[in-house]
């Protein structure tokens, strides 16, 4: 078979690989604006509220807002030709990427439960939550939901 006559991407053929790369890169800065918006936030409103659901949910927005930036870290070096150093090129920049986000999300899971079960162990500690804590927390996750797919 011909070299010249084969698809770079079979699911997507009519768009090149760069093309699908500034794709993917503006998807991930509109996620990075909206993970900004909904930690800072969160984060604000939870702690003026009382309500440690939403500091810890602001604190997942901020995992997914470090998350997006290994994304575009990771994207930014796996393009890259092979060199002297990268004979088959740079591809695993993605895999190390992989390692790193599933490290992340594992880390703050973890702080979560910990905070949940301190809280469980002195439950006259737990405050009452403000009314206002539950609008910012339907609006975040309508934000999170509408959010352009990456």
């Amino acid at each position: 078979m011909n070299p010249d006559t084969l698809i770079d991407d079979a699911e997507d053929p009519q768009h090149s690989p760069e093309e699908r790369a500034a794709a993917a890169a503006r998807s991930t800065w509109v996620s990075v604006g909206v993970n900004l918006v909904l930690t800072i936030t969160q984060v604000v409103v939870g702690v003026l509220a009382k309500s440690q659901g939403l500091v810890a949910d602001g604190i997942h927005s901020l995992s997914d807002l470090v998350a997006d930036f290994v994304v575009l870290f990771a994207s930014h070096h796996a393009k890259k030709d092979a060199d002297e150093d990268h004979p088959y090129g740079h591809q695993r920049f993605e895999t190390a990427a992989s390692l790193v986000l599933g490290a992340l999300l594992l880390a703050v899971g973890v702080g979560m439960l910990w905070s949940a079960f301190r809280k469980l162990e002195e439950p006259e500690r737990v405050q009452q939550v403000h009314i206002v804590a539950l609008w910012v927390a339907g609006g975040a996750l309508v934000a999170k939901e509408t959010r352009s797919p990456r």
